[in-house]
């Protein structure tokens, strides 16, 4: 749109403006109620750690001994080459894996910490933004 005079500063999905864009004179301009769409960085992996041990997806974890929970940290990878930390994240989903009855973990009030139960293997699935990570842990 030839160059923008004004300069909008913390853009996101779903920003309305209060006061339109403007154009350098004699600019093929968008219309002024043209929408904007601002795409969300790309995941490329995810860093998670459990009990500050690091986890590969969808590998066993193999614990030497019980702990009574399992806090799980998870950072993301995004396509610009930058990292967040996304544990707290409202965006980031932790969904527990039935894996055998009685059930081996189960959830608390903070949504990355879990309540060690029984021995076994415990699988916790991670979704944000459409990608996906497994933590699996064995539970001597």
């Amino acid at each position: 749109c030839g160059g923008i005079e004004q300069t909008i500063d913390d853009i996101s999905q779903g920003l309305l403006l209060d006061t339109l864009v403007s154009c350098d004179i004699n600019s093929d301009c968008e219309l002024a109620s043209q929408e904007i769409h601002v795409s969300l960085l790309s995941v490329l992996s995810f860093d998670v750690r459990a009990n500050n041990v690091a986890v590969t997806d969808n590998t066993v974890l193999n614990l030497a001994s019980r702990p009574n929970t399992i806090t799980l940290d998870v950072t993301a990878n995004f396509s610009n080459d930058s990292s967040e930390n996304i544990t707290d994240d409202s965006d980031l989903d932790y969904f527990i894996i039935p894996t055998a009855v009685p059930e081996v973990i189960e959830e608390t009030v903070s949504t990355e910490v879990f309540t060690v139960l029984n021995t076994g293997t415990a699988k916790i699935r991670l979704e944000y933004r459409g990608e996906t990570f497994i933590v699996v842990i064995d539970i001597p």
